[in-house]
């Protein structure tokens, strides 16, 4: 999480126009270093948004971006928009997609507990 957060203050700060009206960033990771950020902005997202900067920075670090318009609550989306995560009960695996704005338990010891 330390690398790409660093990673995606780097890409922001180069993106000055990207940060206008950036509200939140939420990352989601797994334990296969799968990565999903989120970004929440105060202005409506359009393709372009898309185009010229969350695919292009999504493939730079490797993970999904998804795009919020909280204003229309559009979701634009770079990559899958989700991660996949395995856990193993009783010698038989699981899988869990974890998306953005869906509550998981993200501590991994306690949720491999809760099932």
């Amino acid at each position: 999480i330390n690398e790409l957060l660093e990673a995606l203050r780097e890409a922001l700060a180069e993106e000055r126009a990207k940060c206008q009206h950036l509200e939140s960033c939420q990352i989601l990771t797994g334990s296969d270093g799968q990565a999903l950020v989120t970004l929440w902005y105060r202005r409506e997202l359009d393709g372009s948004w898309q185009r010229n900067f969350a695919d292009p920075l999504a493939a730079q670090l490797g993970c999904s971006i998804v795009g919020y318009d909280k204003r229309h609550y559009k979701r634009r989306c770079s990559g899958d928009g989700r991660i996949l995560q395995w856990f193993e009960v009783n010698g038989r695996q699981f899988p869990q997609f974890r998306r953005d704005g869906v509550f998981c338990q993200s501590n991994l010891g306690i949720c491999h507990q809760m099932m």
